[in-house]
């Protein structure tokens, strides 16, 4: 494992097919209105592309459970961090 300057998260490598990947920590943080939730664990990909997947997996999962319960659309926000916390994408759904 490779460690990240300063923060407690290594990356991971993968081995596929005698290739190494290094795999980032993203968090996806969510908010609603007023309320944010924190991510504090975060996930391991091998790019951006794939967490952005995650958090539309993610936003779709909330959407349905809200739609199921009678919830009232109202704008919510998954952010993307890296592993110093920058946020570097955003899903509004």
């Amino acid at each position: 494992m490779i460690g990240i300057a300063g923060i407690g998260y290594p990356l991971a490598r993968v081995a596929v097919s005698r290739r190494w990947f290094d795999m980032s920590r993203y968090f996806f943080h969510f908010r609603r209105g007023q309320v944010i939730v924190l991510d504090q664990e975060g996930v391991e990909f091998a790019s951006i592309e794939d967490a952005a997947k995650e958090a539309a997996r993610r936003a779709q999962e909330i959407a349905s459970k809200d739609a199921l319960q009678g919830g009232a659309a109202s704008s919510r926000v998954i952010s993307i961090a890296d592993h110093a916390w920058r946020t570097v994408m955003e899903l509004t759904f």
